[in-house]
């Protein structure tokens, strides 16, 4: 049995011998790959240069670049600079305002002595960027660089008088504007930038500084006229003294002039009292940007509420949230519902007067300005809710907007 199973085993080895001896005999029949003959390695090449012959690379060319003349580096130079000013202008119409500064200052740090004519319009270029990204200081000194190098530059006065302006030194811009309207007599835009700074205070001889100026050489030709002082028109006012304090019978009136001088006053269709002096006529622009509403609003107070009115109601109610944004302050606030009851109430329809109220109501912390409202302004807001209720069909969404000013009850 043994015997049996060794054979077997032995014949099985044979088998697997003779099959691994048939595959070696058909790789060896087989084409070689490995073996194929590689072409010849190429031999180095030799460069005979010439004595006349010069190598060009970098270096050589850098310094046939700095073998220019002057001049024509510095023409060079102003290319690149106009070039970078172009930049600025694309960038600013896109109103990419820091990246045309970039430029601008770029521009100027490649203008040279031989470009020095084109430098203004760099300064006021940037000072104008500076002006959209409220950087008023350096909008300024920059309008200040432009005017040293052309003292009678319209663009830097004007430009150098917002700046200002913005700063609180009216003064400083008023000076800008007078001297831009000196250059270009009845120039519109220095004309209206004057009209939106407050009145100059008037002096103790009831002429303001600008008017000392201005007839300052005629009065150096006549010295005795000098010592005369302005006469101002004054007129006395009756005051009516009621006293009920002594007298449980019928009230004692006492008339008697007074001794102050009291200006002239005149009482507006509201039933104010204002000021009568009369103001500069004044452009009315819907605003743009909440710096411009707060600068044309102060101005248009000063002028009374008619030209309020006329300024506020052209400001479209749905612009409100997006313009007045966060800043708007809570006497602006009041003002505003003043208006409404004053003079919206009279020339307006109700649902204009509602969408008012909606507009206003989508303002930031409008909460927190209607928290800070006394009672009278309380009051109002509810005849003006009673008031407009009729001529809203939408009861929720009203109910809404007057939850907003706190009224819970309609």
């Amino acid at each position: 049995m043994a015997a049996n199973n060794l054979d077997a085993a032995w014949a099985d080895l044979m088998a697997w011998q003779s099959a691994i001896h048939g595959k070696d005999e058909q790789l060896k029949q087989k084409k070689s790959v490995c073996n194929d003959a590689l072409p010849p390695i190429r031999t180095k090449a030799k460069l005979v240069i010439d004595k006349t012959t010069q190598p060009i690379d970098y270096f050589c060319k850098r310094k046939r670049e700095r073998s220019s003349t002057p001049v024509e580096e510095g023409k060079q130079l102003q290319e690149k600079a106009q070039e970078e000013k172009d930049k600025g202008n694309g960038a600013f119409q896109k109103q990419r305002y820091s990246e045309a500064a970039m430029h601008y200052t770029r521009a100027l740090e490649l203008s040279t002595s031989e470009g020095k004519e084109h430098r203004p319009v760099y300064f006021t270029n940037r000072a104008m960027a500076y002006l959209k990204l409220s950087k008023y200081a350096e909008a300024a000194d920059d309008c200040t660089r432009a005017l040293e190098l052309q003292p009678m530059n319209i663009k830097a006065l004007w430009r150098r008088g917002m700046a200002r302006r913005e700063l609180g030194r009216l003064e400083e811009a008023r000076q800008d504007f007078e001297k831009g309207l000196a250059i270009e007599p009845g120039s519109k835009i220095f004309v209206d930038e004057l009209s939106k700074l407050p009145i100059r205070p008037a002096s103790k001889s009831g002429v303001s500084k600008s008017e000392t100026k201005a007839t300052a050489e005629p009065k150096a030709a006549a010295k005795p006229a000098q010592k005369e002082r302005a006469k101002v028109e004054r007129r006395r006012l009756p005051i009516t003294i009621v006293d009920e304090a002594y007298s449980a019978g019928p009230k004692v009136v006492a008339k008697t002039t007074a001794k102050k001088i009291i200006e002239p006053v005149t009482e507006t269709k509201s039933g104010k009292i204002e000021p009568a002096a009369a103001l500069p006529p004044m452009k009315l622009v819907c605003p743009r940007t909440n710096l411009e509403f707060e600068r044309d609003w102060k101005a248009c107070r000063h002028r009374g509420t008619d030209v309020l009115y006329e300024y506020f109601q052209m400001i479209p109610p749905a612009a409100y949230a997006t313009l007045f944004r966060s800043s708007l302050e809570s006497e602006q606030f009041e003002q505003m519902l003043d208006l409404l009851e004053s003079h919206y109430t009279r020339y307006k329809t109700d649902k204009e007067i509602y969408s008012v109220l909606v507009g206003l109501s989508q303002v930031r912390r409008i909460d927190m300005l209607v928290m800070f409202l006394g009672r009278r302004h309380t009051e109002g807001l509810q005849r003006l809710f009673a008031r407009v209720g009729g001529a809203v069909e939408d009861r929720d969404a009203l109910e809404r907007v007057a939850r907003t000013y706190g009224i819970n009850k309609l």
